[in-house]
C-alpha cells in the first residue's frame, strides 16, 4: 500500500532540492541553465541522482525516495537544455556514470546469487 504522506513529502523535498540545485550550482549569467559554476558537477546530472534514489527506493521500500526521484526526472525531461545529457558534449561521460551506478547496484546481487 502506498504511503501517500511519504510520497507527498518526497515530492515536496524533491522540489526544494531542485530549486536549491539551480540557486547554488547553476550559473545564471550564462545564456542557458546547462552551465554550472563547478565544471565537475556537469557530469553528474539530475537523472543520475534519480537513479540512485530509485535504487534506494527499490532496496528500502521507502516511497519518499521515489518522490524525490520523480521531481528530478521531470526537471530533466522538461527544463534541461540537454535532456538526459544528449548533445551536451559530455553524454559519453554521463552514460558511463549511469552504467557505473547500475553496475555498483547489480554486481553485489549477482555475486551473492552465484555464491548462494
Amino acid at each position: 500500500m502506498i504511503d501517500w504522506l511519504q510520497l507527498i513529502l518526497g515530492l515536496f523535498i524533491g522540489g526544494i532540492l531542485n530549486a536549491a540545485w539551480y540557486y547554488f550550482w547553476v550559473d545564471f549569467d550564462e545564456k542557458h541553465l546547462g552551465k554550472y559554476r563547478h565544471r565537475m558537477l556537469s557530469f553528474f546530472e539530475h537523472f543520475h541522482w534519480a537513479t540512485v534514489l530509485c535504487i534506494l527506493f527499490a532496496e528500502t521500500g521507502l516511497i519518499f525516495f521515489f518522490g524525490v526521484a520523480v521531481i528530478l526526472l521531470i526537471d530533466e525531461a522538461v527544463a534541461q537544455n540537454h535532456k538526459f545529457s544528449l548533445g551536451s558534449g559530455h553524454e559519453v561521460e554521463s552514460l558511463i556514470i549511469e552504467l557505473v551506478i547500475l553496475l555498483l547496484w547489480l554486481m553485489p546481487k549477482y555475486i551473492m546469487y552465484k555464491i548462494i
